[in-house]
């Protein structure tokens, strides 16, 4: 799955509960060395925050008063979560993870994290928690019950364990290819559980009373604690595609000192860009404007380390910065687009990984606040967009690893939007051009988006129909011209000669 050559990887399906096991032994879900680039990835967009935090944030919601509590997350990456913990739940919070990022996290955060494991000799060895979590961990570990009985012994009392997992049951053969690449994560995912197993499991480490809950139909969330009350969780309020507990967290960190600098570190320019996809997806406009007018200048930077560093004045016209920004991103998607061509890159290292992804963002803002004037935002987003789903159909065909999946899974709302565009300014849409929306891997993979593009194309036939009606007398139809052709021109000649 996802890699140049064939590859077979093997789960066997428990006819009892349903869960899925390769039965390996290999335990390597984590790298001790670091890796910078694959840090920069991970700070930049492989963090997925609201999966991690929402678990924590219903449960503190539910408890009342957690201040003064103790918290230790297992696994915990870069510790986002253990952060998110101490300052805005109050938490006396603590983590652990054996990996480079933790380092970098401690360094970066000024978390408290060790990379010694709960039971090998770690300071917290002596200690039991309020709540111990454990976020997309469980999956990676070919003994789980040992583990699981580990965190049951570091609990207190009236402590609870929190756990989240993909959920075994969500892979069929009709599941969206890039979830279920996600959740399988062959060669790294050694046991995914079903609810059943998850309980199974969590039952024989003795915490017997336990709440699992299915998450988005791809994950699971255990709360399990050893005695008999009931768990409290409460319902994560939720707009757009993210929960008010990220948005609330990297709000604060906007308002932090560490982002009020001259320069913006690379850590909040990605904590920015999440905060940009909430607004956008929530159609906030102006405060998605007003969050790229903060990254303008050291995003600036980052994609090109040879410009000089400036404050912009304050012009009050938006057209220029939003101009800028996309024509940027325009920069990470094609250098990105030529080193995945011509090197076999484990993961994206075009400028800042985020930069491509957020050139769709920017179109899609751009798409709340402009007509079909001024024409030459429009035509920069119909560029961006052409170019943008040529890569990702590219990478989709080509079989490129897990960390390209976020730009494969905008392929099909950036159809639908570039197709809006052509709509608005008046640009005739070519079917041929985009016959992939057809194909059954689409449909599965993009339902919403399909239906929206069957909507624009139903519209631009009901056009061409007017056009021919009215003839001649009428000006031909408006083309669009792609700056970036002889890309396309490239990735289409590298796809076929593959084939």
């Amino acid at each position: 799955m996802a890699t140049r050559k064939e590859c077979n990887y093997v789960f066997y399906r428990c006819l009892d509960c349903s869960s899925l096991n390769e039965f390996s032994e290999e335990a390597s879900f984590y790298e001790k060395e670091l890796d910078t680039s694959f840090m920069n990835y991970y700070i930049d967009i492989g963090a997925g925050l609201d999966e991690m935090i929402a678990p924590i944030g219903s449960y503190a919601d539910a408890s009342g008063t957690t201040k003064g509590k103790n918290f230790l997350e297992l696994g915990c990456g870069f510790g986002f979560v253990v952060d998110y913990a101490l300052k805005l739940r109050k938490f006396r919070a603590a983590g652990i993870e054996p990996g480079g990022y933790g380092r970098l996290g401690q360094e970066y955060l000024g978390a408290d994290i060790t990379s010694t494991l709960l039971g090998e000799g770690s300071n917290h060895d002596q200690e039991q928690f309020d709540i111990i979590y454990s976020s997309e961990v469980i999956e990676h570990i070919p003994a789980p019950e040992a583990f699981a009985a580990t965190v049951a012994r570091h609990i207190k009392p009236e402590g609870v364990a929190i756990f989240t997992t993909p959920n075994a049951e969500f892979i069929t053969p009709e599941s969206p290819a890039a979830e279920t690449y996600s959740a399988l994560f062959p060669g790294q995912h050694k046991i995914l559980f079903s609810a059943k197993g998850l309980r199974l499991l969590l039952n024989r480490s003795g915490l017997s009373h336990l709440l699992v809950k299915q998450r988005r139909n791809s994950n699971l969330i255990a709360y399990a604690a050893a005695y008999s009350g009931p768990i409290g969780v409460a319902e994560a309020a939720q707009s757009g595609n993210a929960t008010t507990y990220t948005r609330e967290y990297l709000s604060t960190y906007r308002n932090s000192a560490l982002a009020r600098t001259e320069k913006i570190s690379r850590l909040a320019l990605a904590m920015h860009y999440r905060l940009l996809k909430d607004f956008v997806n929530n159609g906030w406009a102006e405060q998605a404007i007003d969050v790229l007018a903060d990254m303008q200048p050291s995003f600036r930077c980052e994609v090109d380390p040879g410009m000089n560093f400036e404050i912009p004045t304050e012009t009050g016209d938006s057209t220029e910065m939003l101009h800028e920004m996309l024509s940027l991103c325009g920069i990470c998607l094609l250098k990105e687009s030529i080193l995945s061509q011509d090197h076999h890159l484990p993961y994206p290292a075009g400028s800042i990984a985020f930069g491509k992804n957020m050139g769709f963002y920017i179109t899609t803002v751009i798409h709340l606040i402009y007509k079909p004037e001024p024409a030459a935002i429009i035509d920069t987003a119909i560029n961006y967009l052409n170019t943008f789903i040529t890569y990702g159909i590219w990478l989709r065909r080509s079989r490129r690893p897990y960390y390209h999946l976020e730009v494969i899974s905008l392929i099909g709302p950036a159809v639908s939007s570039l197709f809006l565009f052509h709509l608005k300014a008046g640009i005739q849409i070519d079917p041929q051009r985009f016959a992939f929306v057809e194909d059954p891997w689409f449909v599965v993979d993009h339902p919403v988006s399909y239906l929206e593009i069957q909507t624009h194309l139903a519209e631009n036939r009901k056009r061409q129909n007017l056009d021919q009606e009215n003839n001649s007398s009428q000006p031909a139809p408006k083309k669009s011209h792609s700056p970036f052709s002889w890309v396309i021109r490239k990735l289409r000649a590298r796809d076929n000669a593959g084939n």
